[in-house]
């Protein structure tokens, strides 16, 4: 184990079997520090403590509970583990315990281990020859079937030193974690100490800390200083991945966090109530998982009950294997890659595990092609097609790139990967930088719906000059991505497909079409208020005459779009021929007096208050003057 390798090594066994005995044996530490532990005389919770090996190096070591009714405790303490312990009692083989403690193992992808067959002096030599035999024979279809199997007495010592060389070589072969990689620290105990306040312990599962920084607890949204670390309780100055530690938090009350809660740096980790998942079936489980089957998710150090829904299958059998969904009642705070375990909800039973592929916010649909091929593509490791396949499915809101980071941590190089698919035509990133990634399917299809909708709207409104751009983004049948939205607009217009004019969107092609009925009231209505000057007519008045409201409405929208009329208030309407001769005039009067009153401004136009105060009031708008008590003056620049 070099200087900067730190490894864990976790117990498993069957309650009794030994494993707390044995962990005192060959560390002097005894792991049971609750007083009902010590009462009962059996684990109830976590137990934690250190070997220093003889060749340099100290191992750090999470002590079990091995009772049935305390499997969700050992579940936490499995978090992190790089290798196995497996206890078993010479004077019993193989029990109902050890099989789901090596089950639970397995599910969470532990493949490295040695066996301790202890109590070796309460056997006869030839029992103890008879129980490795079957030991083996058990172990043949297990992570743990090449594993060494050694004979152990934490009473007399027999077989000690060598389980501390098996112990020594085995954190040898333990391959290097990923440098550089997000802190992360599963709370598995939390506790006060007096002068110093709230303790949070956890194995670091990957990245580093230290001192002084500050961290966030997720998914609490709080955050906090670091005030002090210990790892295997000595004070130092950093903790790094695969290290016990214990972090001292600034500010933070023992009522503040929970087991199950993650520490990490802050704005790094988001809580999550929906993961994609590759999922394994225990051969031996008896139950089947039916679409919505509630059942309980140990990831982390955390148990959630969640209900699991089979992607690509109607129901999930011992031995499968199955693309699935899980919808959890509390949030989790995982990555793509975090290993869990499920067990059944009543009567609780170890039944599978597996691997999150994907953190999602939406409902995944079931025996969808496009879902299973991205999930298989991920699941198999293929970083181009799984990239691809991400991208494709985000459709018409994109993915950022911080999102692609959180959801395949595991692919190396994503700006590489990015750039070949850009440049292959199956990407576009839009954005400041390029932040935003969108599937040319995507693009094609918003496009598409662009297209049909200016073109539905031209049909609805063939008098109208085209339609908003806040239209086309609230008929959406899902919101796109603004940015999205923009760029394709715009690459619209780019290829000659939708005119822009002032605040309006037409297609390329169109021009309004007016019957002969509806030229000649467009043409009246227009000279009427031409001729009206700065009296205009009632909005009634001018329409009078149109049989069909519909149409008189489309008329008038049609003047005020295209500038003819401007709306002063209301249906209060003035052409604008007649608002460019007010406008110039209030400007003139206001340059030469400096203020205008209500008063004077009916007098310079000859025209009544109820024509003037709106007016007065439209100028204040558009930013022409200014009120100042009953006057107005010019607005400076």
């Amino acid at each position: 184990m070099g200087a900067e390798q730190f490894v864990i090594m976790g117990t498993a066994g069957h309650i009794d079997h030994g494993k707390t005995q044995l962990v005192k044996a060959i560390t002097g530490i005894d792991t049971d520090r609750l007083k009902e532990e010590k009462e009962r005389g059996i684990t109830i919770d976590l137990g934690f403590a250190y070997l220093d090996l003889p060749h340099g190096g100290r191992l750090g070591i999470i002590d079990v509970p091995g009772h049935e009714r305390f499997v969700r405790n050992m579940l936490a303490g499995a978090t992190g583990i790089d290798f196995v312990l497996l206890v078993i009692a010479a004077d019993e083989g193989v029990m109902p315990q050890t099989r789901e403690h090596l089950d639970i193992v397995t599910l969470l992808g532990i493949e490295r281990g040695i066996v301790a067959l202890t109590k070796i002096d309460m056997v006869e030599p030839d029992w103890l020859d008879l129980v490795q035999d079957d030991v083996r024979a058990y172990l043949q279809r297990t992570p743990l079937a090449n594993a060494p199997i050694l004979p152990v007495s934490s009473r007399t010592g027999a077989g000690l030193p060598n389980l501390i060389a098996a112990i020594q070589s085995m954190t040898r072969a333990i391959p290097p974690r990923v440098s550089g990689a997000l802190f992360r620290l599963p709370v598995d105990r939390i506790f006060t100490i007096k002068g110093f306040g709230t303790v949070v312990t956890g194995t670091v599962i990957s990245g580093s800390i230290n001192e002084g920084e500050m961290i966030e607890i997720v998914p609490r949204e709080l955050t906090a200083k670091i005030r002090g670390i210990e790892v295997h309780d000595l004070k130092v100055g950093s903790a790094h991945a695969g290290q016990r530690s214990a972090l001292n938090l600034q500010g933070i009350s023992k009522e503040d966090v929970e087991r199950g809660d993650v520490i990490a740096p802050p704005g790094a980790l988001s809580p999550w109530t929906r993961v994609e998942a590759r999922y394994d079936h225990l051969p031996h489980s008896p139950w089947t998982l039916a679409n919505r089957t509630r059942v309980r998710v140990h990831i982390g150090t955390q148990e959630v009950i969640a209900r699991v829904t089979p992607l690509d299958r109607v129901e999930i059998r011992p031995s499968d294997s199955s693309l699935i969904q899980l919808f959890l009642e509390s949030p989790i705070v995982a990555l793509p890659g975090d290993r869990f375990v499920i067990r059944s909800f009543s009567p609780v039973q170890t039944v599978g595990g597996g691997v999150i592929l994907s953190l999602t916010d939406r409902k995944s649909k079931r025996f969808s092609e496009k879902v299973i091929d991205r999930l298989e593509a991920i699941a198999q490791g293929a970083p181009e097609e799984a990239l691809t396949a991400l991208i494709q499915e985000a459709s018409i809101t994109g993915l950022s790139r911080d999102a692609i980071a959180v959801k395949l941590p595991s692919v190396g190089g994503i700006p590489e990967l990015l750039g070949k698919l850009v440049d292959n035509g199956a990407v576009t990133l839009i954005g400041k930088d390029g932040a935003l990634a969108v599937h040319r399917t995507a693009i094609e299809d918003l496009q598409g719906q662009i297209m049909d909708q200016v073109r539905a709207f031209h049909q609805r409104a063939p008098l109208r000059l085209g339609v908003s751009k806040e239209e086309i983004r609230t008929q959406m049948a899902r919101p796109a991505d603004p940015q999205l939205l923009e760029w394709c607009l715009a690459d619209l217009q780019k290829q000659g497909r939708l005119r822009f004019q002032d605040a309006y969107i037409a297609a390329a092609d169109f021009a309004p079409k007016f019957s002969g009925e509806q030229e000649a009231a467009l043409h009246r209505i227009e000279h009427m208020y031409r001729a009206a000057g700065v009296t205009p007519p009632l909005l009634s008045e001018a329409t009078t005459g149109i049989r069909q409201p519909k149409m008189a409405e489309e008329i008038i929208k049609f003047l005020l779009e295209t500038g003819a009329l401007v709306r002063i208030e209301g249906d209060l309407l003035f052409h604008r021929e007649a608002l460019v001769q007010i406008t110039d005039g209030v400007r003139a009067y206001l340059q030469q007096h400096g203020k205008i009153a209500v008063g004077d401004f009916k007098n310079l136009f000859n025209i009544s208050r109820k024509f003037a105060v709106p007016l007065l009031e439209y100028f204040d708008r558009i930013q022409l003057t200014i009120r100042r008590g009953n006057d107005r003056v010019l607005r400076s620049s």
